[in-house]
């Protein structure tokens, strides 16, 4: 079973009832960052993907999750919503850059907590 830390936004769900109830049986977890925005209408959302660490999620409460619970060798895999730009050079120049911060920013923080 794996968790993905945006799929809960279709139920909705808070992530946190999420990981509560899957966390015991998750083998994996999709880590993937996003922002929620209003249409200028004030009538309704859209969602967008964001790099990990400057969107909703909160990795720090995930990963602190993991390791109380004791999932230190859970597989996490980073998922990105890049939002398509005028190009797909731009677009792949984009997935790339957001793809390196977020694999910094993942070994950053489990190194931090011990687990690298």
């Amino acid at each position: 079973m794996l968790i993905d830390t945006a799929n809960q936004l279709a139920v909705p769900e808070p992530l946190s009832q999420v990981v509560e109830n899957m966390l015991p049986y998750a083998i994996e977890v999709h880590v993937k960052d996003y922002v929620v925005k209003r249409f200028d209408n004030l009538c309704g959302f859209q969602i967008y993907g964001a790099r990990l660490g400057e969107g909703c999620l909160d990795i720090d409460w995930l990963l602190n999750k993991l390791v109380t619970r004791n999932k230190k060798d859970m597989t996490l895999i980073l998922e990105q919503w890049v939002p398509f730009t005028k190009t797909i050079e731009d677009t792949a120049r984009i997935e790339y850059q957001w793809g390196c911060s977020g694999i910094e920013l993942l070994k950053r923080k489990l190194t931090e907590l011990g687990l690298r």
